[in-house]
């Protein structure tokens, strides 16, 4: 195994390790200035709205696999919360 191959995941780690340190305050950074820009331009609530909506479509390609796999295990407990809801009525 040659020196490079054993320094790589290192440096990635490393990497990895400093853009999640930096990478929240400059999207914080963003949408504060955002908010700035349009604050006179629409209501709270559809800038609020917005972002949720934007951070969903973001991260929902990281998320959909692993949803469609445990998607029995979802029904399943709504089915049981159900139940117990219904016992309890």
């Amino acid at each position: 195994m040659t020196a490079s191959r054993v320094h790589r995941p290192y440096v990635v780690e490393r990497v990895l390790a400093w853009a999640s340190l930096g990478l929240p305050p400059l999207f914080w950074a963003g949408n504060f200035i955002v908010s700035r820009a349009v604050r006179d331009l629409t209501a709270p609530l559809t800038l609020l709205t917005t972002g949720w909506v934007i951070a969903f479509v973001c991260l929902l390609p990281f998320a959909v696999s692993i949803m469609r796999r445990d998607t029995p295990l979802y029904w399943r407990e709504i089915c049981l919360q159900t139940r117990d809801a219904e016992r309890l009525v």
